[in-house]
């Protein structure tokens, strides 16, 4: 046992309690016995913590309670999926594992490997009872069981290496290095055989990448659970072995006195006499084709949750209606209803009830909205809906477009507001304002029609070329199978969590990313500036003739010397970009004292995003300034051309951070085109209190693969 006071106390955050609670004091690992040292206790007892408060706010959520919890009940697998009975226990004795919800723990602790796979149909409840599990073994001087979800996995990555990423994106306090082997502390206790890997659906993994699965995970020899729709892993060690040292599991269907004995406990008295007479029919008719239809959907604890949640306390769907033949001529009639009519539900009563946030999108919209996030999900062939990633599944040119109409629209407003403040200062303190320098050129040439005209063109042109080198720059975050650009993760003016920092090699990496998009945004940003200077010099009747044949005219008349322009700026640009980086990123911290929620990752990466532009802006105005002062011999001007390229550097690197692109894209785009409503981060919170969703670290899931995969439909065109 270790003290929290004698251990690391710089680690905030929710602190777990086992057994016998005696102030800080929390049960460790056996290992600790083994050489983990002071440091690594304190993140082992925190991650417990943290693990804990998830799991048991995940059951929550789905209503779970062990006084009113579905009997889910298992027994030992058929020989061919599970391992030699030696390689489990020791022994070529059969162990029983049969057991029920509240018993798993006991089951787990019966199978001397350690290494459990937990068999189920759709719907049979795995990931319920794998939280269980987890609730159940937290308080034990063992590994720390941790969920993982195995949708995202590709074999080609070693399990161990991937849990540790995983560790160290979902628990960001896990990612700092060790200062003597640089190894990250995710990597370290997983090493150390000090985390209990839970690996939820297996059977969402792609089926070409089954099969390695099972050989790396049978070389992954710790502890370990998995959990699996029985058929896809049956197909997966069909002629080859199960995973090795593991026993099985399968989760029994349900029975009809346990799906009575839940739903009428679930509802009003009167309710109840209603389901009770729906069962009194199943049970003395029992061939009725109503009867079973109905009685082969009440075998599975989504169903019969499903059941509870629409025909409970709902004033439009009854009990009886279920029993309704015509309406429901198969058991698959009874599931589409009960998919379908649980949205309806679920927002009619929250709906009904009133709204914290005052967000109440009706079942209508709230199905379009999920619609195509399944949808999305589905063109990505993936489970997790990260905030991030949402504008992946767009196509690239339209991705490209936004990106430079968007930076255009922006820049426009500017241009705008330039001409107008200038009027109203002109308005309200004379001419004798303007009457020198730089103030003078401004008003001098904005107030006049020809200049507004100019200066409107000049600033939507720096948007468009701007806008679309940043979209190209966005989308080689695309190429070689990556996902986008990924969210900072780095905390800003907050004490420091870790004592190890980034591997120079890692600064060094973001040092030379940083650069390289600075200076091709920099190339379009010096090329439009420079032939901007050509089209001022053009006759302003080009401009009337078009604006787009000015522009082609100005580009054309500097172009050489245009591109040497921007050639410079992208020098300066990079080294900026990459020098701002480096100085952000080492007043930071990214190993945080909590676990990694979506909304903290996005406030996050827009805190760092604002630090990085405000210096960008700030260093980038004041040496091209001060050099292109220089060259013309004239700092008014320097200043004026500084201010400018200052600000187009700065919404570019706006652009160029996951924030921004969530900007561009979530909150502008999608809802444009009525894919998403106009407040997205409300929205899914909502989705997820209401049960709808689940939280996997920083990403949502569907709360089943059946509801995402019934909201699947219509698309919307882009």
């Amino acid at each position: 046992m270790v003290s929290h006071n004698e251990v690391w106390a710089s680690v905030a955050g929710n602190v777990f309690q086992a057994g016998a609670v005696h102030g800080d004091v929390v049960m460790l690992p056996r290992e600790h016995r083994q050489g983990v040292d002071a440091l690594q206790a304190e993140l082992i007892r925190h991650l417990a913590g943290e693990v804990r408060t998830q799991s048991a706010q995940e059951l929550r959520q789905w209503g779970i309670r062990d006084r009113d919890a579905l009997s889910v009940r298992w027994h030992t697998a058929t020989e061919d999926l599970l391992d030699h009975w030696e390689n489990i226990h020791g022994s070529s004795e059969v162990l029983s594992l049969a057991g029920h919800f509240t018993a798993i723990r006991t089951t787990y602790k019966a199978i001397q490997s350690k290494r459990l796979v937990i068999l189920g149909g759709a719907g049979t409840g795995k990931t319920v009872l794998a939280h269980r599990l987890i609730l159940d073994l937290i308080g034990d001087a063992d590994p720390v069981p941790v969920l993982f979800s195995l949708s995202e996995w590709n074999p080609a990555t070693g399990l161990s290496r991937w849990i540790g990423q995983q560790l160290a994106r979902d628990f960001s306090f896990l990612g700092a290095s060790e200062i003597i082997t640089g190894k990250r502390q995710a990597d370290l206790l997983v090493e150390r055989g000090l985390i209990l890997p839970v690996l939820d659906g297996f059977d969402e993994l792609p089926e070409q990448h089954r099969r390695a699965a099972i050989g790396e995970i049978s070389r992954f020899d710790v502890p370990l659970i998995l959990t699996s729709r029985p058929d896809e892993y049956a197909r997966a060690t069909r002629g080859v072995k199960a995973i090795g040292g593991a026993a099985a599991i399968e989760l029994e269907n349900l029975s009809l006195e346990d799906a009575h004995h839940y739903l009428r406990r679930r509802v009003s008295r009167t309710r109840s006499v209603e389901w009770d007479a729906v069962f009194d029919h199943l049970r003395t008719q029992p061939d009725d084709t109503a009867s079973r239809n109905l009685a082969r959907v009440l075998t599975t604890p989504l169903m019969v949750t499903l059941a509870e949640t629409v025909h409970g306390n709902s004033r439009d769907h009854r009990p009886p209606a279920l029993l309704d033949s015509l309406q429901f001529p198969s058991s698959e009639a009874i599931e589409d209803h009960l998919l379908g009519a649980y949205l309806d539900a679920v927002y009619e009563r929250r709906t009904r009830g009133g709204d914290a946030e005052g967000l109440s999108p009706g079942s209508y919209r709230a199905r379009r909205w999920l619609g195509y996030l399944a949808n999305h999900l589905e063109d990505r062939n993936a489970h997790d809906l990260d905030w991030w990633r949402l504008p992946v599944t767009l196509r690239r040119s339209t991705r490209i477009l936004v990106t430079s109409a968007g930076l255009a629209l922006v820049l426009g407003m500017i241009g705008h507001g330039v001409y107008w403040s200038g009027y109203a200062m002109l308005a309200m303190f004379g001419s004798d304002v303007f009457s020198k320098g730089m103030f003078g050129e401004v008003a001098g040439f904005a107030l006049s029609a020809s200049g507004y005209a100019f200066g409107l063109t000049f600033w939507i042109t720096g948007g468009l070329a701007t806008g679309m080198a940043v979209g190209l720059v966005n989308e080689s975050k695309f190429v070689r199978g990556r996902l986008g650009r990924e969210p900072e993760r780095l905390r800003l003016f907050a004490r420091r969590q870790g004592r190890a920092q980034r591997s120079w090699l890692t600064r060094v990496k973001n040092f030379f990313s940083e650069s390289a998009g600075g200076f091709v945004v920099a190339i379009a940003i010096g090329i439009m500036v420079e032939s901007g200077g050509g089209l001022a010099a053009t006759p302003l009747h080009r401009i009337s003739v078009g604006v787009f044949g000015g522009i082609a005219d100005g580009i054309a008349s500097s172009s050489i010397y245009a591109f040497l322009v921007g050639l410079g700026c992208g020098v300066i640009l990079g080294l900026v970009y990459g020098l701002v980086n480096v100085v952000v990123t080492a007043l930071g911290d990214p190993f945080g004292p909590d676990a990694t929620t979506p909304w903290v990752l996005l406030a996050r990466d827009r805190v760092v995003t604002l630090v990085r532009t405000v210096t960008v802006v700030l260093v980038v105005g004041l040496v091209v300034g001060f050099m292109y002062g220089s060259i013309v011999v004239d700092f008014e001007e320097g200043f004026e051309v500084g201010i400018g390229i200052a600000i187009l550097s700065g919404l570019a690197r706006i652009a160029l951070s996951a924030w921004g692109i969530w900007l561009l894209f979530v909150r502008l785009w999608l809802p444009l085109t009525g894919r998403l409503p106009w407040r997205p981060k409300l929205f899914l919170e909502d989705a997820y209190r209401r049960g709808v969703l689940r939280r996997n670290g920083a990403s949502y899931q569907f709360r089943h693969a059946r509801i995402r995969d019934h909201l699947r439909g219509g698309r919307g065109v882009e």
